[in-house]
């Protein structure tokens, strides 16, 4: 029997259904929240005249500091992401998502 696993966005303030995960920085924290439509222009329009007055620094796009996996992890990650309830194919690449979700899960 297959198994299919659905992941659905709720939005973070009223339970409906969301359409967008938003990051957002403050004082050096890192944020996420799921919001719809309608919330993430909210966001957008509460936080404008706060955004025109600031400087941006550094760039959008961000790095991963781990090196390439090898087979043997890449196995690793790929069993741990089936029994934690993450789709992954077979073979391929894992999805930058589940390799943090992995490495977050097995730090220390």
């Amino acid at each position: 029997m297959a198994t299919k696993t659905f992941t659905e966005l709720v939005d973070d303030l009223d339970g409906s259904k969301a359409d967008l995960t938003v990051s957002f920085s403050l004082e050096g924290v890192d944020y996420e929240i799921d919001l719809s439509n309608a919330h993430v222009e909210e966001l957008h329009a509460d936080m404008t005249k706060w955004i025109v007055a600031a400087r941006r620094v550094g760039s959008r796009a961000r790095r991963s500091s781990r090196t390439p996996s090898s087979a043997k992890e890449t196995a690793k990650i790929r069993k741990w992401a089936l029994e934690n309830n993450y789709n992954v194919s077979d073979r391929g690449r894992i999805a930058a998502e589940v390799r943090e979700a992995y490495y977050a899960a097995h730090e220390g």
